[in-house]
């Protein structure tokens, strides 16, 4: 289970784990697709604080592998395995509109090395963006699947 309810977000992260999943098979769903209403209060002190704290509560409380952002991966009975990445971005001056659905904050986002507004990126740029946190995706489920095939 990928920990977000954001539609848009579902979609990138899915993507990402399938790549990093490879021929490994998976049913990958979201907290809607299974009736899992997230009531959770991020009040960490960290984006890692608060996809932690996510992705316990529905690990725990579905008995689902979960997936959320600020890469927390919580496999019930085996472990917690957690990524940080960076990935750096300006903020454009003003909002650009019309704001795209899904991921609004793309608006204002601009990527420093093309420097253009998230919302703009080619779909290869978009995945040059993202590449460090496919990276991170990539260990995680390595680190995972190791513990899994070790226990």
């Amino acid at each position: 289970m990928i920990g977000t309810t954001n539609p848009a977000k579902f979609a990138r992260y899915r993507r990402l784990l399938r790549d990093a999943l490879g021929t490994r098979a998976a049913h990958i769903v979201s907290p809607s697709d299974v009736a899992c209403h997230l009531h959770i209060v991020e009040d960490g002190q960290t984006a890692e604080n608060n996809a932690r704290k996510k992705t316990q509560h529905i690990a725990h409380s579905e008995g689902a592998v979960v997936w959320t952002w600020a890469l927390c991966l919580v496999v019930p009975g085996s472990g917690e395995y957690v990524e940080e990445v960076t990935v750096r971005d300006g903020l454009a001056a003003e909002v650009r509109t019309p704001i795209p659905s899904g991921y609004p904050l793309s608006a204002i986002m601009v990527d420093t090395v093309t420097g253009k507004r998230v919302c703009d990126l080619t779909e290869q740029e978009a995945a040059v963006r993202l590449h460090p946190v496919g990276e991170a995706v990539d260990r995680l489920v390595q680190a995972a699947f190791t513990d899994v095939n070790a226990s």
